[in-house]
């Protein structure tokens, strides 16, 4: 017998598969986001775990994912794992994983800055409140998304670097067409828009970068995290591959706001794994 954990954000899914002897064995596939994700891309997502370990008997399979707050999708993504594995399921959103791996069973406000972002506040239980999220066709400051749309636009009104030009054009052949074929008619435009944000961390010195990073989590910290902060003050941490890229830029706008300390776990799953482990006991 043995439990399965699985954190799955907009781009990649983090799983975790603890057996009898305690053993963590761990392994990554594509995000698995309902809203965006076909029934049948779900379940070759889930065929795709572990494929070198046979995983016969669980206790109980605990899913975190972006996408799930609708009780539609929650309902669709807990059916295509009942295909895959037979145990109890229990699925909630990937703001939760991050919330118990930040703070375990403490009150806190949980940040994802990652392919997109969100914001709210933990009772140390559930949440009280979240920030509205609008998504990434609406708004989506600090996320992966918004400053990968930044860098694209500049690309084509040539107001970006020479160096990241250089190199955006050494990684791929973007053409106006292929840019707009891929975001309207192609799936996961949110995934490929961010893509363009990781040219941004190799550039981290040129002021371009600081002003695009700093205006993106600006907008965040004065929209969703006020959002939340206005209702209620709590430590504040933040998961996900933005929050952990540009840990720098991050604190300064955060300094610039008068807020204290916080914590960024890049990847929850690690903590989500002490997690179980600790409450099953």
């Amino acid at each position: 017998m043995g439990i399965l954990i699985a954190d799955s954000g907009g781009s990649t899914t983090d799983w975790a598969y603890i057996g009898n002897d305690a053993q963590v064995h761990k392994c990554t596939t594509a995000g698995m986001n309902p809203n965006y994700t076909s029934d049948e891309a779900l379940l070759s997502i889930t065929h795709e775990a572990f494929l070198d370990i046979p995983i016969k008997q669980l206790t109980g399979i605990y899913l975190y994912s972006a996408g799930v707050s609708k009780p539609e999708n929650r309902m669709r993504i807990e059916k295509i794992i009942c295909q895959r594995w037979d145990s109890n399921i229990y699925v909630e959103t990937d703001l939760l994983g991050s919330a118990r791996a930040l703070f375990d069973s403490n009150k806190g406000i949980a940040c994802i800055l990652g392919t997109g972002s969100n914001a709210g506040y933990y009772n140390g239980h559930t949440f009280e409140f979240q920030s509205p999220s609008m998504g990434y066709l609406l708004d989506d400051p600090g996320s992966g998304f918004d400053m990968g749309k930044q860098v694209l636009k500049d690309f084509f009104y040539e107001q970006l670097p020479e160096e990241i030009v250089a190199t955006l054009n050494q990684r791929y052949s973007l053409t106006r067409n292929s840019v707009l074929q891929a975001f309207y008619y192609e799936a996961f435009p949110n995934r490929f828009i961010a893509s363009f944000a990781s040219v941004l961390s190799d550039f981290r010195e040129l002021p371009y970068t600081r002003q695009v990073v700093t205006d993106s989590l600006r907008r965040f910290v004065q929209s969703e995290l006020n959002v939340v902060m206005n209702k209620e003050k709590a430590p504040i941490g933040f998961t996900g591959s933005i929050a952990s890229a540009f840990q720098d830029e991050l604190e300064q706008v955060l300094k610039e706001n008068n807020l204290g300390e916080i914590q960024i776990v890049s990847k929850p799953i690690d903590r989500l794994i002490k997690y179980h482990m600790r409450h099953l006991q």
